[in-house]
């Protein structure tokens, strides 16, 4: 649409405005489709002037929430070793629902580890019980009862090593086909938030070692024929983008009840740290529950309570580049500052404690890092020798900067050289006097010039001395 027809438009509302009448619902969305939500609305706080090559984002928290529906998925590994393990899962996930809003429309579906004929869709042990819990539908008592018998009596896959591809089952979930299936049954619902739980004791199969971490694989080599069958294309990058892709703009958490980093892991068996999983949480700025912790309540609890906060307030932040210096990005929250982490795989700022409330501005403010100076080496023209007699010489030239001067010294017969003494200060216009030559003898010199280090060296110059020394 023309500016023009903008501004009358625009126009039009101050007016309607300032004689106290109110837009209808069709006027208001006119203008806002002509407008445009401010995605960077600016400040109403005074902030400090920025220094060159310094960027500032400034963001209004949401006035209300995103949504009153969350879609829960948990996506298991089926190794018998996590039997007991999946079964306190599922009977703690009314912490889970007891962390949302209590008028909040949640469905809760489970998803098998598996690359075949399960792979990314949803299970169920027993036919006479739906695909997907409701709670609009189904009490807290039942979800949990029904939920922790289908977490506990899973289906075994022998292909992904007793069912430990959960990012590859995740990523066809995702898939046209099975995303449509899974929507037919109310998970992955167009106004619903999502949250994802991963749940193993292994490493993904699909997943990438950080350098230096060589994996436990299993003696028989499934593991590693899985991964060149199925995981060519499927990473935690790959399935986060498809995720994001999905999801659009609506809140999503991705979380995991792992071994990681800070767990203490018990001996016997594999008992692996979750590489791939591990990635794919941290990456999205999710949460990590220790598995060996044995508090899922808690757990569970804690990833309640950061659905809530995705669901009502804005957390995550995409800065404009990823080319920052970290020593200057600040995060203000109404002009205070607050806790946050920066994830430098996505470029993504994350508050971590206080996020504000309704209408609280959220000023974000970096550098990008300062460009070492460029360093011109100098450009030598106009070499010449003259005074020649038996034993010296006179070099002169001249470089379009200031810079140094030296001249080596070649002589052609035997291919000895020597440098003189490089001057001391700096100059555009040059001379060396050369002394000690030999009479009737073939020279061949270069100027050599330098500017802060960057080096320039002439066209070697012929001459012959005179045959006498005088």
């Amino acid at each position: 649409m023309h500016n023009h027809l903008k501004f009358w438009l625009i126009l039009m509302f101050l007016f309607v405005s300032s004689v106290g009448c109110e837009l209808t619902e069709e006027e208001q969305s006119a203008i806002d489709a002509i407008i445009g939500e401010d995605q960077n609305p600016g400040t109403d706080f005074d902030h400090p002037p920025l220094a060159p090559n310094c960027h500032e984002q400034a963001y209004r928290q949401p006035q209300a929430e995103f949504s009153k529906k969350v879609d829960l998925l948990f996506v298991v590994d089926t190794s018998g070793s996590l039997n007991s393990e999946r079964q306190q899962i599922g009977d703690g996930v009314d912490a889970f629902l007891a962390a949302l809003p209590s008028d909040v429309d949640a469905n809760i579906g489970v998803m098998l580890a598996h690359v075949q004929s399960r792979s990314g869709k949803l299970y169920r042990k027993n036919t006479n019980t739906p695909l997907v819990f409701k709670s609009s539908e189904m009490n807290s008592s039942d979800i949990r009862s029904q939920l922790s018998y289908r977490m506990r009596y899973t289906a075994g896959e022998n292909y992904s090593d007793g069912g430990e591809a959960m990012l590859y089952s995740f990523d066809q979930a995702l898939n046209e086909d099975n995303l449509a299936s899974i929507k037919s049954e109310g998970l992955f619902r167009d106004d619903a938030a999502l949250v994802v739980i991963f749940v193993t004791d292994e490493n993904d199969i699909c997943a990438r070692y950080p350098a230096g971490v060589t994996p436990v694989r299993d003696p028989d080599g499934g593991e590693k024929r899985t991964f060149n069958n199925y995981c060519a294309d499927v990473t935690p990058e790959s399935v986060l983008q498809k995720l994001r892709i999905n999801m659009a703009d609506k809140p999503f958490v991705v979380s995991g009840i792992i071994y990681h980093e800070g767990s203490q892991v018990p001996s016997g068996g594999e008992n692996e740290i979750a590489y791939g999983i591990t990635d794919i949480i941290d990456q999205s700025n999710g949460a990590k529950i220790d598995l060996a912790g044995g508090n899922y309540h808690e757990g569970l609890e804690q990833i309640g309570n950061l659905a809530v906060k995705k669901l009502n307030l804005k957390t995550e932040f995409q800065l404009v580049t990823t080319n920052i210096n970290l020593e200057t990005l600040d995060v203000l929250v109404d002009n205070s500052a607050v806790e946050f982490s920066y994830n430098e795989v996505n470029g993504t700022v994350l508050l971590t404690d206080y996020a504000g409330i309704e209408n609280s501005e959220v000023y974000i403010s970096y550098c990008e890092p300062e460009e070492d100076p460029v360093i011109i080496a100098p450009v030598i023209s106009n070499l010449n020798v003259s005074n020649i007699t038996g034993g010296s010489a006179l070099v002169t030239w001249n470089t379009d900067i200031d810079a140094t001067s030296q001249v080596e010294v070649t002589h052609v017969a035997s291919g000895a050289s020597i440098l003189t003494n490089a001057s001391s200060g700096v100059k555009t216009d040059h001379a060396i006097q050369l002394n000690g030559l030999n009479p009737d003898t073939l020279y061949s010199i270069k100027a050599i010039s330098v500017n802060q280090g960057a080096r320039a060296e002439s066209e070697a110059f012929v001459f012959r001395t005179g045959r006498s020394l005088n």
